[in-house]
């Protein structure tokens, strides 16, 4: 439908005249050196369909690392940091949802009258302006319903702590909390099962398996702690409806003693009692899909795709496009005793009807007549209200204004098509000294006998957001002195922030020293650029001295035979290495040299006996062995021997004396060298056995 990208242009510059109606009337409103004041206040609107909050939005899409303020903004979540506040609000739009980020900034060294701007701005800013209040809008403590003498709202801060408000604009706000929070939660979820491959199971630890709601303890203790979520968010009213019997408990409508919840299970997941405003999330048994939603209540979030849960509410085209009561804009007003008061409030009306200003009253002191030491001009019981020429405005007067206290009134008014319909809004009335904390001058001491340290008027209190290298002060609340906030980012922090080139924290400015074979890197002492020292030529393997780890460099020569390997690692192939390599004949490694392996040159076999056959002992008998002139058969050996080397077997006998064998002439053998012992000298053969005897 065409109408719907219309309809999101109206709502945007809605809300942007009316940030100009303030502006003006503001600047109109305060002193002759703040019209001609070159200051500027801007904002700008941009689409969040993410659904992030301010913060989440503030780290991912502007990339800050800053420890922002948190406040709210008309019900809505905010963030401030420094000169600039980030609100994350809901438009409605052709019965459709969308969240935007509105940012609101000032610029650098403003005058303190822009800062009271800034300040009363964010006061004042009202959201959602099409979206219809009426008298049915009170506070309730859920799960009830509100009552008829409930008091009336327009948001949850309206109420009493622990009621919340049942008007569109409340639920639309509570919406935004949802999804911004739901978003969290998917962020967390879907980390989890980057490191895990599936997602929480929760097999054990919760009343159901896989299955878990923002009101039981499981919710905190079991998948918080599962997804590393501290605290886990909840819902913004985390009720259960009716559990529907005694039996089950109220927070979380579970029977222990059955085992039983009240409500029941639909395809997986978890459908709740009616009423239920909670989170839930739903896991499958192979964690390999879930579920995260929440009851939504503003009717313009309806199905589980954008994260609302079975029950969640629903609202026609028709109610979005009716008619809407007109905005009250009163900002805080400030008067000095006993001097002529003057103040300007004003209205505005989506649908620009004309405005009726039907009376203001006092609230506190409740009657006129309290306003001690008022005087009012001649034929007016209280204020003066006057017309001006900017349309729908109004100037309060006094003649007179009284003593240092804070007074409040009541605005009421209505369109032409609200006959019956009004807009309420209490407003406010600052009677101050001349001189006080909070109005931008130091004064010492001011007119309530306070001696002033600093003065920033709307600023005190609000604490500084340093930039790079640097501390921030700010003016405390009672202008009793200035706060520090040290540094949170400079060159030596070890984290790479801003402009910074690099930043290695106490190592910045130290040279490094180039690894064997390698360059190396450092970062400059101003975090500017990173240094490359080039790794040195004459150290490196091949260059012909043993450097580093290097077993050896033989220069040229690495990687030929009998010289070191091409990597510097241990020698290359070699005689002795135990591989038969090139041009060697042979190589037995460390036997080389010895009788019957090869020789040291690993170019022959060093054979001092050389059988017919085989070459290579040992030779095995018997057999077809025949041995060269001078040789033997040995079975000792195992192969040919000559006589001389004949070694035979000694023993000691019991007499002392030594006895030897040997194979026996049947074999060729004539005798066997015998050495006795000096106490036997003889030697006796017989059969192949000598005996050594006296």
């Amino acid at each position: 439908m065409k109408i719907k990208s219309k309809f999101n242009y109206k709502i945007l510059a809605g809300t942007c005249l009316f940030f100009l109606m303030i502006f003006c009337f503001l600047f109109s409103a305060s002193s002759s050196s703040a019209q001609t004041s070159p200051d500027a206040i801007a904002i700008r609107v941009i689409p969040n369909s993410k659904h992030y909050s301010p913060l989440r939005w503030y780290r991912e899409e502007m990339k800050f690392t800053g420890a922002p303020q948190s406040l709210l903004v008309d019900g809505y979540e905010a963030i401030r940091d420094g000169r600039t506040v980030y609100v994350n609000v809901a438009n409605i739009s052709d019965n459709n949802f969308y969240t935007n980020i509105y940012l609101i900034s000032y610029n650098q060294q403003a005058e303190s009258g822009t800062l009271d701007i800034f300040g009363q701005i964010l006061s004042h800013w009202k959201f959602n302006t099409n979206i219809n209040e009426n008298s049915s809008d009170k506070c309730f403590t859920p799960p009830a319903a509100p009552v008829a003498d409930a008091k009336r709202c327009r948001i949850d801060s309206d109420c009493d702590a622990g009621q919340f408000c049942s008007g569109a604009k409340a639920k639309i706000v509570r919406d935004t909390k949802r999804l911004s929070d739901l978003a969290e939660i998917k962020i967390a979820l879907e980390n989890y099962k980057k490191q895990k491959g599936f997602y929480p199971k929760l097999s054990a630890g919760s009343y159901l398996p896989n299955k878990t709601i923002s009101t039981w303890p499981s919710w905190q203790e079991n998948f918080s702690r599962e997804i590393g979520l501290s605290p886990l968010p909840v819902d913004p009213v985390n009720k259960l409806g009716n559990c529907g019997n005694n039996r089950f408990d109220k927070i979380t409508c579970w029977d222990e003693k059955a085992k039983e919840f009240s409500g029941t299970v639909s395809g997986g997941n978890l459908v709740l009692p009616a009423g239920s405003k909670t989170m839930v999330y739903s896991g499958s048994d192979n964690g390999l899909k879930y579920n995260v939603c929440a009851v939504m209540e503003s009717g313009y979030v309806t199905d589980l795709a954008q994260g609302a849960c079975e029950g969640s509410e629903t609202v026609s085209y028709e109610e979005i496009i009716s008619n809407s009561l007109p905005q009250i804009i009163c900002p805080i007003l400030r008067g000095y005793p006993e001097k002529p008061f003057k103040g300007y409030i004003s209205a505005s009306d989506p649908e620009n009807n004309k405005i009726i200003w039907d009376k203001i009253e006092p609230i506190y002191p409740s009657a006129s007549a309290d306003w001690t030491n008022w005087q009012w001009y001649s034929g007016n019981s209280f204020l003066k209200i006057s017309p001006t020429t900017v349309a729908n405005q109004r100037e309060l007067s006094a003649a007179i204004a009284g003593k240092i206290q804070n007074y409040q009134y009541k605005v009421i008014v209505h369109d032409e098509k609200h006959s019956d319909s009004f807009t309420e809004k209490v407003c406010s009335i600052n009677i101050l000294a001349d001189t006080y904390c909070g109005d931008g001058k130091i004064q010492k001491p001011n007119s309530l006998g306070v001696a002033e340290i600093c003065d920033n008027g709307a600023s005190n209190g609000v604490v500084c957001s340093p930039v790079y290298d640097s501390t921030c002060t700010y003016c405390k609340n009672d202008c009793s002195g200035l706060s520090t906030v040290e540094k949170t980012q400079w060159c030596g922090d070890g984290i790479k922030n801003g402009l910074e080139i690099c930043d290695n924290g106490v190592n910045n400015g130290v040279v490094c020293l180039p690894a064997y074979d390698s360059a190396c890197a450092y970062c400059k002492n101003d975090c500017s650029e990173i240094i490359t020292i080039s790794k040195p030529k004459d150290v490196s393997c091949g260059d012909g001295v043993k450097n580093g780890l290097e077993v050896c460099d033989d220069g040229a020569d690495n990687g030929a035979y009998n010289k070191c390997k091409a990597d510097c690692s241990g020698i290359g192939d070699y005689c002795g290495d135990g591989i038969k390599n090139g041009s060697e004949v042979c190589d037995d490694g460390s036997n080389n040299g010895k009788i019957y392996y090869c020789n040291t040159g690993c170019q022959s076999a060093n054979y001092i006996n050389v059988c017919t056959f085989p070459l290579i002992f040992p030779c095995t008998f018997p057999g077809d062995i025949s041995c060269d002139a001078g040789y033997h058969l040995n079975y000792t050996k195992n192969g040919c021997t000559r006589y001389t080397e004949e070694i035979c077997n000694t023993t000691v006998v019991t007499n002392g004396a030594y006895k030897s064998t040997w194979l026996g002439d049947a074999y060729g053998w004539s005798s066997c060298n015998v050495v006795c012992d000096v106490n036997y000298p003889n030697v006796s053969c017989n059969s192949g056995i000598c005996v050594c005897v006296n």
